[in-house]
């Protein structure tokens, strides 16, 4: 004998699948646009740039960070470094900057900058002159000096100071 769904029972199917399908299409869309941002290429280095890679050995609390020999080997020096420039409203004049806050460009998404509240994974830059506020987060390649003696307090671990900034195309 074939047994049949009581009504009720047979009106949810389609329901069902609509609702099956629709968590298809938005867990498809979300891998695709993740994809489409973890697989951007970043800009290339320039010869002798400082890499973030430099910065993952950064320990201890404000004002006395260990800092590892190769970074504070370039402690007082002038470096190039890419990453991702972010204003903070505490360093804006009017419609300038005169400094930002700079943390690693992997953690650029199509959502903006996802922060690591560590000090130890961003820089304070300040600014050789004032720059026109970009009004978001931008990749930036900076130019400064480089202060890495394990003395800062504040914001960051490291800074550059008389700061130049090349802003580049996100990625």
């Amino acid at each position: 004998m074939i047994r049949t769904l009581p009504a009720r029972q047979h009106a949810r199917i389609p329901i069902i699948i609509a609702v099956i399908l629709g968590l298809i299409v938005v867990v498809g869309i979300n891998y695709a646009a993740w994809l489409s941002v973890a697989t951007r290429p970043l800009p290339k280095l320039q010869p002798g740039e400082l890499t973030w890679s430099a910065f993952a050995g950064i320990s201890g609390t404000d004002g006395a960070w260990k800092i590892p020999a190769e970074l504070r080997a370039k402690h007082d020096q002038a470096v190039t470094i890419t990453g991702v420039l972010v204003p903070h409203p505490a360093l804006r004049s009017g419609k300038q900057l005169l400094g930002a806050l700079f943390a690693p460009p992997a953690k650029f998404s199509c959502c903006g900058l996802t922060c690591d509240p560590r000090p130890a994974v961003t820089m304070l830059v300040e600014f050789a002159s004032p720059i026109p506020d970009p009004g978001k987060q931008r990749l930036a390649r900076i130019h400064g000096v480089l202060a890495a003696d394990g003395s800062a307090t504040g914001w960051a671990a490291t800074s550059l100071s008389a700061a130049t900034v090349e802003l580049l195309r996100d990625p």
